[in-house]
């Protein structure tokens, strides 16, 4: 049993927890710490003044990737049916006849944009759409809170090859209509193949978030981590259940 005329002590020990999880609290003052809270803190039981976090599995990252693509293309969905007049049934019959609808590069461009800006409020509020919905976030390695200058590195290196695609086919579009006079078709190539290599390395840095330290590898580069909040009930019942235990 931790002595209880030390509990910033005990806090400490809860900070250095090894693997996904981790309570992330400053330690209370000596004199705002009674008997029961010490225990709790000894025994590794989080008090009501805690916060608990552990990183999120890859399942969930997926799940999370998955539903921001149903909000993103139910959005679209929508937008097509204000500004281009398609009725329900004529989007159903486009999605089960690709062929009825061309799509040009100017939308393929306005969409890429719209997906790069959509995805970009992860850098701006810590999360997208779907991960405010489920209750996750963007920390940092050691539970903490991540920077901006963090969240936008790590947006560019998972969103390198949406940023090289939509960029190769804007240029090709600024080139046939002649704001680009210089000749772009071995550049444009490299890009669409760069691209092509950027989301195959995407992939598999995603696959990284499956190990045990649940790390992407954009994550491990940038020292940051998709955690979840993980709710923290008050101990002092748990450690008086203790106290009465060991003096029985």
């Amino acid at each position: 049993m931790a002595d209880e005329s030390q509990p910033g002590k005990a806090a400490e020990s809860l900070a250095d927890e090894p693997g996904d999880q981790q309570r992330a609290a400053a330690p209370l003052p000596a004199e705002e710490v009674d008997t029961l809270d010490a225990l709790a803190f000894a025994l590794g039981e989080a008090s009501p003044q805690e916060a608990v976090y552990r990183r999120v599995d890859l399942e969930v990252r997926a799940g999370a990737a998955l539903f921001d693509g149903v909000l993103f293309g139910g959005a679209s969905l929508i937008l097509l049916m204000l500004f281009h007049g398609f009725r329900l049934e004529e989007l159903v019959a486009g999605a089960l006849h690709l062929a009825a609808y061309q799509f040009n590069g100017a939308s393929i461009v306005l969409f890429g944009f719209l997906w790069l800006l959509y995805t970009s409020t992860e850098v701006f509020f810590n999360a997208t759409p779907a991960k405010f919905l489920i209750s996750i976030h963007i920390g940092t390695t050691n539970f903490g809170p991540s920077t901006r200058r963090q969240r936008l590195i790590r947006w560019i290196l998972r969103r390198s090859a949406e940023v090289l695609w939509v960029s190769a086919i804007s240029m090709t579009i600024a080139t046939e209509f002649g704001f680009i006079r210089l000749p772009m078709s071995d550049v444009i190539r490299a890009m669409l193949w760069l691209g092509t290599a950027a989301q195959i390395w995407v992939i598999v840095a995603f696959g990284f978030a499956g190990t045990s330290r649940k790390l992407a590898l954009y994550d491990a580069m940038t020292q940051t981590a998709v955690i979840q909040d993980i709710d923290a009930k008050p101990s002092k019942d748990a450690a008086f259940e203790i106290v009465n235990s060991d003096t029985n």
